[in-house]
């Protein structure tokens, strides 16, 4: 396996093309960071953001250089298959302030609390998820469709309540008890339909359902872009025309000026189901969902030797039991809790071996203790670094170099750390992106590339491309707030839905 960590620029690319301002657009951001787009090089920037909450910038000593290296495992969890190699570049602040005037414009009001960190020395730079892997773009032709899905922590792990907070959130997924908070209430017209137990199910018609609601409920977990521009969000609607011009494939809606979208001479545009009786699908959004986006998370990508196995199987007899049946939504057939088993779900999982839902569920689940019973380990650990003057970046390197199990003297705190990292782990897989990049196949497109098809002929061979993007380290002190959080998001959805949370022989 390539290493897909590298502190060099990516080979081809010169700095003054990279850091050009004229080239560079915004595209997103999350909480943490900001990501432009170089429409010239294809490539991506992510940009650290101040961290306004704690009234300063980030320290100097957590770096992106010690994110990186001291966290390659966190990265290797995923599989190879499903990263983009990303490389360390170094930059100015003088373009920082530059890029921030650039961008202001065009980000959302309520992200603007957080600035471009003006002290960070570093970039990430990675390829742009939105367009297929160099490795296949000769494969490859016609219009790009990608969608970009947050698909949050899929499952309810199961612990002995310790009181009407634990209850609650034994009985509801963590996504779902969140749209209860006044924060979410406050920010979106509409709260989220979806449910992360459905996408994660591994059953065909939970996840068509899963999908179908991130489709009308957006909010910011569900994107479309064709040819790398946004169709599709909680502020753009240009679904049905970038939708018609992907699945209805005419000479003229194809770039002749690009070789590689040429339509190859044996291409038959009549070809294409255009609404027949005997399409399977009714309409583009259909086509959408069930023809292509179940299909591509549900393949099966092949493993390298050099891949991670999980740690814990998802059917291991030694995982603390999980449910996928969330009471905040009583009206859905999947979610009844009166269903078979519903309480342990290991006999009745689906989910492909070598999916990329399979491989970020089972990075979830690396830990499912609660949060509640992580914390006095979270304190542990921080007592020992404060002994030491260490940070928690200092000690990862320790761990990477072999050095670390020497000064960890008892068991107790061997396995507070062990606890702590896989918790910072997981909750990276909580909190990641999925990218679907689909584009048509050529005929001489190798049987081993990931290709689906055969559904419908207005559905012809695409080949597919799936990336996990937004893998960014937590920070140790994730935790402290981590408590405070889950509290409060489940005592205010205790309180709007009680006869839902809590069962009526508690009541």
């Amino acid at each position: 396996m390539s290493d897909p960590f590298s502190l060099i620029e990516p080979l081809g690319v010169d700095e003054t093309d990279l850091f050009n301002l004229d080239n560079l657009c915004y595209r997103d951001e999350g909480n943490n960071t900001i990501v432009v787009s170089n429409i010239q090089t294809g490539l991506i920037l992510r940009i650290r953001k101040t961290n306004a909450e704690r009234n300063g910038y980030w320290s100097k000593g957590r770096t992106k250089q010690a994110e990186m290296f001291a966290n390659q495992r966190i990265f290797l969890q995923f599989g190879s298959q499903f990263l983009r190699s990303i490389h360390l570049v170094k930059t100015s602040p003088t373009f920082l302030y530059e890029l921030e005037k650039k961008i202001e414009p065009f980000r959302p009001a309520y992200r603007k609390m957080k600035g471009v960190d003006l002290s960070e020395n570093f970039v990430f730079v990675t390829s742009d998820a939105t367009k297929m892997p160099s490795h296949l773009v000769k494969y490859a032709f016609g219009p790009t469709l990608t969608v970009e899905i947050k698909p949050k922590f899929g499952a309810i792990p199961l612990w002995p309540a310790t009181g009407v907070v634990n209850l609650a959130k034994n009985s509801a997924s963590l996504f779902c008890l969140r749209q209860e908070h006044s924060s979410k209430r406050s920010r979106w017209k509409n709260l989220s339909t979806y449910c992360p137990c459905d996408l994660f199910s591994g059953d065909r018609d939970r996840l068509v359902h899963g999908l179908n609601a991130l489709l009308t409920t957006p909010q910011n977990n569900f994107r479309v872009y064709l040819d790398s521009h946004p169709i599709y969000s909680h502020d753009v609607d240009k679904l049905g025309y970038g939708l018609y011009r992907f699945f209805h494939l005419e000479h003229d809606s194809i770039s002749l000026n690009k070789q590689q979208n040429e339509p190859p001479n044996c291409f038959d545009h009549q070809n294409v189901c255009g609404h027949s009786k005997e399409c399977r699908f009714s309409n583009d959004r259909d086509r959408l969902i069930r023809g292509t986006l179940l299909e591509a998370l549900l393949h099966k990508f092949d493993s390298t030797d050099d891949d991670l196995i999980a740690r814990v199987p998802l059917n291991s007899s030694d995982r603390q039991p999980f449910s996928m049946c969330c009471a905040l939504h009583p009206n859905d057939k999947f979610h009844s809790t009166q269903c078979e088993n519903c309480h342990n779900l290991r006999k009745k999982y689906t989910l492909p071996e070598g999916c990329i839902l399979q491989r970020i569920l089972s990075v979830q689940l690396l830990i499912t203790t609660d949060i509640a019973f992580i914390f006095p380990h979270y304190k542990r650990v921080c007592t020992f670094l404060a002994s030491h003057g260490w940070t928690w970046e200092m000690w990862l390197k320790l761990a990477r170099n072999g050095e670390a199990l020497k000064y960890l003297k008892t068991q107790e705190l061997t396995e507070s750390f062990d606890i702590v990292e896989k918790y910072l782990i997981a909750l990276i897989a909580r909190d990641c992106s999925i990218m679907i990049t689909i584009q048509r196949a050529r005929p001489d497109c190798p049987s081993s590339s990931p290709v689906i098809s055969g559904t419908c002929c207005c559905i012809p061979r695409m080949l597919i491309s799936c990336a996990v993007i937004d893998l960014d380290p937590k920070p140790l002190d994730k935790l402290r707030d981590r408590l405070d959080l889950e509290t409060a998001v489940t005592k205010e959805a205790i309180n709007r839905q009680y006869k839902l949370l809590i069962p009526e022989s508690l009541s």
